[in-house]
Order: structure tokens, then sequence, then C-alpha cells
């Protein structure tokens, strides 16, 4: 059942960076694959880092105890996860479809 989830999960990150980069080819026609699937596969990794950042800091405050810690770790490891695992992933899906067109 993870597998069906981890297969899920990178289907997401996979179609969105391939949106992404036909949309910046449709933009920048002359734009080469390598750029706009770098452009289309960063966006979620940095978009969760960056939800990650905000999570912390904001668990910095010193009333800020308890449950919310559980919720701190989790956006952490779905930030680590996608710059780990996810960004090379559709990055190479990406890769590989935009040098066909």
């Amino acid at each position: 059942m993870a597998l069906v989830g981890l297969a899920v999960v990178l289907g997401v990150y996979c179609g969105v960076a391939l949106l992404v980069s036909a949309g910046v080819r449709s933009i920048r026609p002359q734009s080469s694959a390598r750029w706009s699937s770098l452009l289309g596969s960063s966006l979620l990794p940095v978009l969760s880092v960056i939800l990650f950042l905000a999570a912390f800091s904001t668990a910095l405050e010193p009333d800020f105890r308890g449950p919310e810690v559980l919720g701190i770790a989790i956006v952490g490891m779905v930030a680590m996860f996608s710059v780990i695992v996810g960004w090379p992933v559709s990055y190479f899906v990406a890769h590989r479809v935009m040098a066909r067109r």
C-alpha cells in the first residue's frame, strides 16, 4: 500500500513538472529542454521547503508547543522527500518528454 501511495505522489510531481515545463516552452519556445525541465521540476520542492521554513519559524514562538510539533515534523519530512526523491524523478521524466519536442 505504501508503494501505491509513493507512486501516486511521484505521479503528481511528474504531472506538475510536465505541465509547468510545457508552459515554459509555450511562453518561450526558444528555451532549451533542460532549462524548462529544471524550472518545471523545481516548483513543488521549492514550495514545500518554503512551507517548512514558514512552519518552523512559527514553531520558534514560546507558546507554540504540543501536537503542532508533529505537524512540523510531517511538513519537514514531505519537504525532504520532495527535494531528495521528487525533484530528481520529476526532472528526469520532464527532461525526457521535453527533449522529444
